[in-house]
């Protein structure tokens, strides 16, 4: 049986360079047929229309990334790339912050998630903080001020870098959700991507949110994996139990503690 709290928790994703028009149909067929999983299926700006007029009927929307991968482009530029995207029936926004400047200059993320934020209330916006590539220490400011500039999720990671999601890393993340909904009483959702190739991957990121008392974020539709066509995902989405075994608990623990040590090294190096 379908377990309740992880209906329409994935977001379909190809943002493969290569990808064809026939690609990007082969993905939203397989979305449909997986609907109960699957809330968006995400990919290039180009392929919207082509999203929205096979999804439109089904419910999952269409979203795209703006400022992806490397997330340099001037605000100007990014605003125009919104703006296009809403005009195609784009209902969500996946935008990437420039992660290398906030490393040197721990500015730039409020004024750009801001600027895309008041173009419209009427889509949801997710930022993608690509963890992989900020300091350890800069994950919890920049949450912050995604989420103050208007950010309705965070998102972990571009799925570009050779570091994806990692518990090191989203434990910040939660830090700063859980303390921002306490001060502001606004859920702002997460999203994990990178590296979420089976259910045991989402499985460790699912207890963490039960660490910070961010449980209810499942109930109310708060929680997305990015993941691409795998249909290994897809056939064991429904089996995520809950509660989780000790093992399991174990499990997420041990591989918490190693990806806060490899973002530690990683932060040394730059």
């Amino acid at each position: 049986m379908l377990q309740e709290h992880m209906k329409q928790s994935l977001d379909l994703t190809n943002l493969n360079t290569s990808a064809t028009r026939s690609d990007i149909l082969a993905l939203c067929n397989e979305a449909d047929r997986n609907r109960q999983f699957v809330a968006a299926v995400c990919s290039w700006s180009k392929f919207a229309p082509y999203i929205h007029t096979e999804l439109r009927t089904t419910g999952i929307k269409t979203a795209v990334v703006v400022n992806f991968p490397d997330g340099t482009d001037t605000v100007e530029t990014v605003v125009r790339g919104v703006k296009r995207a809403l005009f195609y029936n784009v209902e969500e926004i996946d935008l990437v912050i420039d992660y290398e400047r906030y490393n040197n200059e721990q500015n730039g993320v409020f004024e750009l998630v801001n600027a895309v934020r008041m173009i419209s209330d009427n889509f949801t916006l997710k930022v993608i903080l690509e963890t992989g590539g900020l300091k350890p220490s800069l994950i919890y400011p920049a949450s912050w001020a995604a989420m103050v500039a208007g950010a309705n999720y965070l998102k972990t990671s571009t799925g570009k870098l050779s570091i994806g999601a990692t518990l090191g890393a989203t434990k910040y993340m939660c830090e700063a959700v859980q303390r921002y909904y306490l001060i502001n009483d606004r859920r702002v959702g997460l999203k994990y991507s990178g590296g979420i190739k089976t259910a045991l991957d989402a499985q460790k990121f699912i207890w963490q949110l039960h660490q910070y008392d961010l449980g209810a974020w499942l109930k109310h539709g708060l929680i997305r994996f990015g993941v691409g066509t795998s249909s290994s995902v897809l056939e064991e989405w429904s089996k995520i139990p809950v509660p989780f075994s000790s093992s399991a608990l174990r499990g997420a623990t041990q591989l918490a503690s190693e990806n806060l040590k490899t973002l530690s090294e990683l932060a040394k190096r730059r």
